[in-house]
């Protein structure tokens, strides 16, 4: 389950398996493991070194194939041949968040309230500009569970201010 796949930057598949495999996120491929892009599922897997069999492997994938709530994961394993006496396989999808903006909104007085998003507990600092170019601290807001809530009460005017989060 992905809360706000907006603040994940980073998405990591790691695969053990013997002999191939090929992974899906959300219906997309995004690994081929000792098999040719697009095969099909009855395709026989390369022969794979002993020495490979037990180790992992890591894979980048694009955090943009998350969608926000359920996602699915799926894969198929492939031998080698239809005698090969031995399969193993494990997986993990590792999801790194960053802390982030996800609504600006005014409140009552036009001042600006920025929802954060990120991993629990940690202390994400808001920065403000009014060029892009030099920033300040304006505060260190803990994001519990996940969330927390800034109001920028400094602003005195309408001219352009832009935020950002960082961790």
């Amino acid at each position: 389950m992905a809360a706000d796949t907006a603040c994940i930057t980073n998405l990591t598949l790691k695969l053990v398996v013997d002999d191939g495999a090929a992974v899906y996120l959300n219906g997309v491929p995004v690994v081929y493991e000792n098999l040719a892009p697009g095969a099909n599922y009855d395709t026989p897997a390369t022969n794979m070194t002993v020495g490979l069999q037990s180790t992992w492997r890591s894979y980048s994938i694009n955090p943009r194939l998350l969608l926000n709530g359920t996602n699915t994961l799926a894969a198929e394993i492939h031998q080698s041949s239809v005698t090969s006496s031995n399969i193993s396989f494990d997986l993990q999808l590792v999801a790194r968040d960053t802390p982030c903006v996800t609504s600006l909104s005014l409140t009552n007085n036009k001042q600006p309230r920025l929802a954060l998003y990120g991993p629990s507990n940690v202390s994400a600092a808001v920065q403000a500009s009014p060029s892009l170019f030099v920033w300040s601290n304006l505060a260190n807001v803990v994001l519990t569970n996940g969330r927390g809530t800034f109001v920028d009460s400094s602003v005195t005017n309408f001219s352009r201010r832009f935020y950002r989060v960082a961790p």
